[in-house]
């Protein structure tokens, strides 16, 4: 497996972690309310798959590769606006921006680290920010050269030792 996969991998399973971590924080913030109570579970399920697709896309699996295609897809868009906000970032992210508000403009960009995210409906009087993830884009590029099956063996990255019977062949001096 190649470097880039490694920091694909340990990436999604910080970000994964520390957002399993902050899910507890983020339902005592919001007084336990119903309708937070199901967007928190919501949060706590995408941290769960970042977490799994980083420990299995280490292993070098199939389902790690597909997994870690599907959170780097979430987290590539970032979109913030009166109707929807949606941002996701795990382990580390940086991100270009255009945001427009009352008529003016910015480029920027931004920069999260751990793990973030932001889910929003019907939020008025919030900006228009749309941007998209570096880090994401890359990852996806990677990932899409990446073949578990040309060097999956079971499961490892490592020959297996030879078998009972094939000790006998080797010469050892």
């Amino acid at each position: 497996m190649t470097k880039w996969l490694k920091c694909i991998a340990v990436l999604e399973m910080i970000g994964g972690a520390v957002g399993i971590l902050y899910c507890p924080y983020m339902l005592i913030m919001s007084g336990l309310r119903l309708d937070a109570l199901i967007i928190i579970s919501l949060f706590l399920l995408i941290y769960i798959l970042s977490l799994t697709a980083g420990i299995y896309l280490w292993k070098g699996t199939r389902f790690g590769r597909i997994a870690s295609i599907v959170v780097q897809f979430l987290q590539l868009p970032k979109i913030i606006s009166p109707i929807v906000s949606i941002t996701f970032s795990f382990g580390f992210d940086l991100y270009p921006h255009l945001t427009i508000i009352d008529g003016f403009s910015a480029v920027g960009f931004q920069f999260r680290f751990l793990a973030d995210g932001q889910l929003f409906f019907n939020s008025g009087g919030a900006p228009l920010l749309l941007g998209f993830s570096i880090p994401a884009a890359v990852a996806l590029v990677k990932l899409r050269n990446f073949d578990p099956d040309g060097i999956e063996v079971a499961g490892i990255f490592e020959q297996l030792p030879p078998s009972p019977d094939e000790y006998d062949d080797l010469k050892f001096n």
